[in-house]
């Protein structure tokens, strides 16, 4: 009962700092390029920053909810927003928790996992 309940907050507060920190990380990360342009007076135009997302971001976006589903069950919601923020999924995060979950002898979808 008690384990249970401490799993439950320990989710709960999970989510809430993973999903404050992935805002203002998506808020910092966008917002900043448009902060130097605006103070250097060098703003590129929207047209063009449309076509260069278009070029790029269709296949981002497919790839990015593939990974999402694919990962997210195997590094557990607190990795999941760590692995995501900071990248390097495939080389590095990936077979780390792997290897980890493998020593601990941990199922996939666990709180054991988590």
């Amino acid at each position: 009962m008690e384990k249970d309940r401490y799993l439950e907050k320990y989710e709960h507060d999970t989510h809430i700092i993973g999903r404050v920190t992935s805002i203002v990380t998506l808020i910092l990360l966008l917002g900043s390029p448009f902060v130097i342009g605006a103070y250097l007076g060098s703003m590129p135009k929207f047209s063009a920053l449309g076509k260069g997302f278009l070029s790029v971001g269709l296949v981002w976006t497919i790839s990015s909810v593939v990974e999402f589903l694919v990962y997210t069950p195997m590094l557990g919601a607190g990795g999941s927003y760590l692995a995501f923020i900071t990248g390097n999924l495939i080389n590095m995060k990936i077979p780390c928790a792997m290897n980890a979950k493998d020593l601990v002898g941990a199922k996939s979808g666990t709180a054991e996992n988590e």
